[in-house]
């Protein structure tokens, strides 16, 4: 029973979208030792999936790791960081490596001297807006997806990908993001099966009860969810309720509600163009001042700055699906 509520909706599907994910793929690189890469800062979270060969992750503060053929490495907060075939190397700034990895372009390159060779392929994930992020800063600062650790999934994924991005064809680009959509969900699947204790919504999702609730409230965010009626969808007496959802999710029940209500307005305003009026009422606000104090609250902007920049932002990336190929 509790099995058939929670799939009626999608509530990680449903977060995601309300952010705008965006995915990218931005090069397959062979390079032959000695080499290395440098990655500097960055606010995407960045992924390498390791098609052949080895490499080793070196951050700062932090003790240097291998890499084999058919790991996943996803780096949730960005660099800087360095890829090298060894640790100890001297790096080399990936944009005098990618020429494309500033502007949008993906790029095959090749990189290093005449030795034992590797091929990476690289990407990022990105929000169109990150304001009060619930996905990010959840995650470590690296999730490391080993071969054959994938419940069957890591693989062909990684496969996919590489053909793709190596074969170069008409349409190549948006199968790579619609792959790359896919790495990013099974990722959060993956650490949602083996996350620690730490409260957060996504641990809820693995407690049947909250799980329930959690969808039922991200179908329909407008209806007036008071703490007792959540309680009632859970089965639980109020009480109860409240102290499990606040152990859990790490907040009480209707700051959550709150939250949940404003990410779904961040989407009305991205994708749609409904007035504000009716996206307060939408999102269960009795008026649209009140709607815009709460949305400026969690945003930092108020509801129409916020639909300049969505939209100014999509202009900005415009409707390609070129594959761009450097060699």
């Amino acid at each position: 029973m509790a099995i058939s509520e929670v799939a009626r909706f999608d509530v990680l599907g449903d977060v995601l979208a309300g952010l705008g994910l965006r995915t990218r793929l931005f090069c397959r690189m062979e390079v032959s030792a000695p080499w290395s890469m440098v990655f500097g800062r960055s606010d995407l979270a960045h992924f390498h999936a390791i098609e052949r060969g080895r490499c080793w992750l070196e951050r700062p503060q932090a003790p240097p790791f291998a890499l084999c053929a058919g790991d996943l490495l996803v780096l949730a907060r960005g660099g800087p960081y360095q890829l090298a075939d060894q640790p100890g190397r001297a790096g080399t700034p990936l944009e005098e490596v990618v020429p494309g990895a500033s502007d949008g372009r993906y790029t095959s390159v090749r990189h290093g001297g005449d030795g034992p060779t590797s091929v990476i392929v690289c990407g990022s994930f990105g929000f169109d807006h990150a304001g009060g992020h619930p996905v990010l800063p959840l995650l470590p600062d690296v999730l490391h997806q080993r071969a054959g650790e994938g419940s069957g999934w890591l693989e062909p994924l990684l496969r996919s990908l590489a053909g793709e991005a190596q074969a170069a064809r008409p349409g190549s680009l948006t199968v790579l993001s619609r792959l790359t959509d896919i790495l990013f969900v099974q990722v959060l699947r993956a650490w949602l099966e083996q996350q620690p204790d730490q409260p957060s919504w996504m641990r809820a999702l693995n407690d049947p009860r909250l799980a329930r609730v959690l969808a039922a409230l991200h179908e329909d965010p407008a209806q007036d969810w008071s703490v007792e009626r959540l309680a009632e969808e859970a089965g639980m007496s109020r009480s109860p309720f409240s102290g499990r959802f606040a152990e859990i999710v790490g907040e009480p029940p209707h700051a959550y509600v709150a939250r949940v209500r404003m990410h779904r307005a961040s989407r009305l305003l991205r994708e749609t163009d409904r007035t504000l009026a009716d996206i307060a009422a939408a999102v269960g606000y009795d008026s649209e001042s009140s709607f815009s104090r709460a949305f400026r609250n969690q945003f930092g902007v108020s509801p129409g700055a916020f639909r300049r920049e969505a939209r100014a932002s999509s202009r900005d990336r415009g409707p390609s699906d070129d594959l761009h190929v450097d060699a």
